[in-house]
């Protein structure tokens, strides 16, 4: 599923499954609030706990995202773009639950943290 697909489907009330493929764009610090870095600014936040996916590579518009919570474990050591800025631009695909996330829409309850065939970084 794009990433346009996945934000029509966001509801306050539903959670529907979904998997959703898109580029490592950025991340979000809360707050309606998307961060889209460079390699060389990538240290200056240390979020760890989402990504922000697009289907565009170059995606620079917050309502264009999704953002994917990043559960503990190696899924968020494995992703996350403050441990990982070689991340940025790699292609996504995640299973989860479509449901907004930081006042954005979202990608929740990734279903396990031992499951690495939900994650996939190309």
């Amino acid at each position: 599923m794009t990433i346009a697909e996945g934000i029509a489907l966001q509801s306050e009330d539903d959670y529907i499954q979904a998997t959703i493929k898109g580029y490592i764009v950025g991340y979000s610090k809360g707050n309606k609030n998307v961060t889209f870095p460079d390699i060389a600014t990538m240290k200056d936040n240390k979020v760890t706990e989402n990504v922000a996916i697009a289907d565009n590579i170059d995606e620079t518009d917050p309502n264009k995202v999704i953002i994917v919570e990043l559960p503990k474990g190696y899924i968020r050591e494995d992703v996350n773009l403050y441990d990982n800025p070689h991340n940025l631009h790699r292609r996504l695909t995640v299973i989860g639950r479509m449901h907004p996330y930081y006042g954005l829409a979202g990608c929740r309850e990734t279903l396990g943290t031992e499951n690495r065939e939900r994650f996939l970084l190309e």
